[in-house]
This record gives structure tokens, C-alpha cells and sequence, in this order.
């Protein structure tokens, strides 16, 4: 809906996402001998993944990952001459539902379900110059208002927990020894562990940018932002059903909700600088600093003393909470419009410094999911980009990437060097389009391509999976017939390349795995219809 007079207009956009998904399918790594032979041993049963790298073998026979995601945003702008005034809000509220099979194997390991509701609300003012001069500016305020309510549960055989986990001969001799209690199976075998979390989230930021052409063919920049961000956070470990008691992911129970609040803010100024030799060529550089405000753990608790196993948490328990984490960011770099427009490029050089790094971890001792603080983390780079017309009925689009990122302060390593991230150290993807006009129609074809290469793995890395490098091509084929009508024949993942988004470590009771596996080739055809002249 839009509305104009005069210097002022507005509009609000209202919109709705229903999403019916799969939860995150795994695949564990029938190599790792080392954790699947300790299950074998414990259980007497052996374990084997079947079918090939592209199957999953789950016990899991319905993950999900379903949603609902309502949102409204108005927007207001008045031109008062000397600038633009614009204000913005917005309100987002969602529920989704989400379950998966994380062990990668068709046993009852490792099933992870959360179910979870919030809202969003924000607000912004900005002035922005009319940029009539040689000096231009922005000015602004922003503010937010964030809910959450999410249960998790975490299920598990109880004789894996028992036998493999506590390397019990059975469940009733470990709750006579731990307990002096009998054991009592639960009525499907399955350990139930679950926790609730609840978090109120505000925040507020003001921020303002300058940039002048101090020469005809040099304009510097500068701005400043200052945020503060405010959580207050209630974790509830309840007591399980089962008559293991609080044995698996948590190692104790709470009396209801332990919550903490804190406050965390940070100050991130950008300079800027810019030199255009020539009216198509520019070669800038800039340095800037990052802020992300830190948090709590939903799956951690901070006591004043030791914690009783499989007790109840002494007083004075807290939510477990994470630094913010900062980054400097420096780049120079260079863009051109050659050959009267034909062909454009873009070169950057980056380096950046993170400190206190927010990252999630698997704890295999806890057997818990933690948000930690790495140390720091360094990271260098050029990244390339090009898009080239040489003629009427070709264009090319294409990007290359070079990063290397470096690790210190990683959980226990003391090295000087930890391994890197899980992002890849080369990467490049590109889409080239052939046309053809006939008359008022066109026929085109497509191929676009993306590849990874491999990463830097992290100091402790098993080495048993990898997420290997990667290629995946599409082949578009479509003709359009004037402004109405489009019909595209599509053909994805043309090679029938076989990657995964992603691997984990494993270790403990946890077999190395995959998660993302690709999906096989596949073809398809779409059709658009326009509704205008």
C-alpha cells in the first residue's frame, strides 16, 4: 500500500513466509572406528550406516523444519529540501518447529526438537543531505525490541546412555549404584531431556557519517555508530521423566528459571577514503571496526560452586554468558568501467582482526553446545569480481576469492597458529548467459557455476571427515515471448556433483559426520505469466 503528497510519501508492506522443510539431514562416517567400535562394544550390536554418500540413514522418519513468519513494515520519507527525512518500523513475529537426527546413524543416539515463538519489533529515524555539494551526510537513530520462547529437548536410547555413556553392564545397575534406586524403563526406551529458555532483548543505536570531496578527484569519509544492547535471559533445566534422573545433557536440574541480565556496548568508527583518477575509475580504501554485543548459553549454566552431580544447582546459579565480540577491518581496493561500459571489475584486498570471536562448540566431555570466545582470529584476502559484454548476445558475470584465516586462544591450544575457520581459502562462482532476439522475443542460455575449495581445519580436527572441494553447475534454457510470457527448461546440479555443506569433528560418543549432503541432478521447468501490457 503506497501514499503520496507533496514532499511527503509512505508505504506499508505486509508479508508472510509458511515453510514446510526438513530438518538438517546427517550422515555419520562408517570410518570413524574409534567411537563407532566403543558403541559396537557397549551395546553388542553392530553399527553401520548403509547406502552411499548421498543417503541418509536416519531412525528419525520425519524431521522438520516448519515455520510461520508474519511481518509489516511501513515506511515514511519527507523531502525537506536540505534532506530527506525517513522513518521506518517494523514488527516480525514467528513459530517455528524443527527436529533432527544428529547422529547421522539409523540408532536412537541423538534426536534433537525445538519448538520456539518470538516477535521483533524496530524503529528508525534518518537524515540524509541532499548531496547537493560537495558534502554530504546521514544521521540517524535506531531502536529494537526482541522476544523469545523456545523448548528443546534432547532424546536418547536409554541403554546407550547406560551402557555405552556410564559403561554400565545395565540401566538397573547404574541407578543402584548412583541412586540406590530401581531401574524402570520408560515406556518407548527413551531418555527425554528437556530444557526451556526465555530471552527479552533491547537495544538502541546512534550513528552518523560524513563524506566531502576535499579535492575534485578525492573524497574522504567518516562515521561513528555507538550501540547498546541490553538481555535478560531465564534458562529452565527441569527434571527429566525418565528414571535415570538428570544423567545425559544436563548433569543437574533447577528449581524453575535461573535468569541473569546484562548490558554490553561498543563504539565503531569507519574511515574512508577515495580517489577517482578518472571519471570510470575509482581506488578506495577504509578502515572500520566491528561490535556484536554478546550473550547467554542455552545449553550452559554458570554456578558460584561446584555443581552436585545429578543434583539440583546451588543458589546463585546463573545462565552462562559470552563476551561480545569485536573486529577491525581494513580494505583497499579498485573499481573500473572499461571498454564504454562493455566490462567492469572490482579488486579488493582485505585483512581483519576478530577478538573474542563468538562461535558454537560441541563440548564431547559435556556432552553440551556452548557458545565460546575465541581468542582471536585473523583473516587475509582478495576477492576479484567481473562483469564483461563483449557483445550483444553474450555476458559474463564471474567472482574469485582467496582468504586465509588464522586461529589463536582456540578453547585449550595454546599454538601460536590454531587452524582457521570453516570458510574456504579459495572459492569462485559466475553465470554466463548466451542470447538470441527474434523480433520482440529472445531465447537465452544460462550456465552458472560455483565452487569451494578446502579450508583450514580447526588444531584438534580427526580428520575423519572432510568437506572436500566443491563444484556445482546449473543449465538454464528459456525463451520469452515479448513481456508476458517466459518459460525456462532448468537443469541443477548438471554434473551430478556429490558435496556436503558441511562436516563435523565427532569424538566421545559422537561418530565423525556430514550434514547438507547435495541433491542429485534434477529437471525442471517453470513458467511466467505477466499481467502487463
Amino acid at each position: 500500500m503506497r501514499y503520496e503528497q507533496g514532499a511527503l510519501s509512505a508505504r506499508v508492506i505486509g508479508e508472510h513466509e509458511h515453510r514446510r522443510l526438513d530438518g538438517t539431514p546427517y550422515r555419520a562416517a562408517n570410518a570413524d572406528r574409534e567411537v563407532i567400535d566403543a558403541i559396537d562394544a557397549a551395546l553388542g550390536t553392530p553399527i553401520v550406516v548403509r547406502g552411499d554418500g548421498r543417503s541418509i540413514d536416519s531412525d528419525l522418519l520425519n524431521p522438520r523444519d516448519d515455520g510461520d513468519i508474519t511481518g509489516v513494515t511501513a515506511q515514511a520519507e519527507l523531502d525537506l529540501g536540505f534532506a530527506t527525512l525517513t522513518g521506518i518500523a517494523g514488527y516480525r513475529g514467528h513459530r517455528f518447529v524443527y527436529e533432527e537426527d544428529y547422529d547421522g546413524t539409523a540408532e536412537p543416539f541423538g534426536i534433537y526438537r525445538q519448538s520456539q515463538s518470538g516477535t521483533y519489533a524496530s524503529g528508525e529515524l534518518r537524515l540524509v543531505s541532499s548531496a547537493k555539494g560537495p558534502l554530504s551526510w546521514t544521521v540517524g537513530l535506531s531502536a529494537y525490541r526482541e522476544t523469545v520462547n523456545a523448548r528443546f529437548t534432547d532424546e536418547a536410547d536409554e541403554r546407550y546412555i547406560c551402557l555405552a555413556g556410564y559403561e554400565y553392564a545395565s540401566c538397573d545397575e547404574l541407578t543402584q549404584d548412583l541412586f540406590g534406586t530401581t531401574y524402570a524403563a520408560s515406556p518407548d526406551g527413551m531418555f527425554v531431556q528437556p530444557n526451556q529458555a526465555r530471552n527479552i532483548t533491547t537495544g538502541f543505536s546512534a550513528y552518523g557519517d560524513v563524506n566531502h570531496w576535499a579535492l575534485p578527484h578525492l573524497q574522504v569519509g567518516a562515521g561513528v555508530r555507538y550501540s547498546w544492547d541490553r538481555k535478560r535471559f531465564a534458562l529452565d533445566v527441569p527434571q527429566t521423566t525418565s528414571s535415570l534422573g538428570n544423567i545425559w545433557t544436563f548433569t543437574y536440574r533447577t528449581d524453575g528459571f535461573v535468569e541473569d541480565a546484562r548490558s554490553w556496548q561498543g563504539v565503531t568508527p569507519r574511515l574512508y577514503l577515495r580517489w577517482k583518477p578518472q571519471a570510470r575509475v575509482s581506488i578506495y580504501a577504509s578502515v572500520s571496526r566491528g561490535y556484536k554485543a554478546g550473550g547467554f548459553g542455552t545449553f550452559t549454566l554458570a554456578a558460584p560452586s561446584p555443581i552436585d552431580e545429578f543434583g539440583l544447582v546451588p543458589a546463585g546459579t546463573r545462565p552462562d554468558a559470552f563476551d561480545p565480540e569485536t573486529v577491525w577491518s581494513k580494505e583497499i581496493g579498485i573499481k573500473a568501467s572499461l571498454a564504454q561500459g562493455r566490462l567492469h571489475f572490482d579488486i579488493v584486498a582485505f585483512d581483519y582482526l576478530y577478538s573474542n570471536l563468538q562461535a558454537n562448540f560441541y563440548n564431547t566431555e559435556t556432552r553440551a553446545q556452548e557458545v565460546i570466545n575465541i581468542g582471536e582470529v585473523r583473516g587475509r584476502g582478495i576477492e576479484a569480481a567481473l562483469t564483461a559484454r563483449p557483445a550483444p548476445w553474450f555476458d559474463l558475470r564471474t567472482s574469485l576469492t582467496w582468504t586465509r584465516t588464522r586461529t589463536r586462544g582456540d578453547r585449550g591450544c595454546t599454538r601460536d597458529d590454531c587452524g582457521g575457520l570453516t570458510s574456504p581459502e579459495w572459492a569462485s562462482s559466475g553465470v554466463a548467459t548466451f542470447r538470441h532476439a527474434f523480433g520482440a522475443d529472445e531465447a537465452n542460455v544460462s550456465v552458472e557455476w560455483m565452487w569451494q575449495g578446502k579450508s583450514r581445519e580447526a588444531w584438534d580436527w580427526r580428520g575423519i571427515v572432510r568437506r572436500d572441494p566443491a563444484l556445482s553447475s546449473n543449465l538454464l534454457i528459456g525463451y520469452r515471448w515479448g513481456n508476458r510470457v517466459e518459460a525456462n527448461i532448468y537443469v541443477q546440479n548438471l554434473f551430478d556433483g556429490l558435496w556436503y555443506q558441511g562436516a563435523l569433528n565427532g569424538g566421545d560418543l559422537d561418530p565423525a559426520s556430514v550434514w547438507g549432503v547435495s541433491q542429485p541432478r534434477n529437471v525442471g521447468i517453470n513458467v511466467r505469466i505477466g499481467a502487463g501490457n
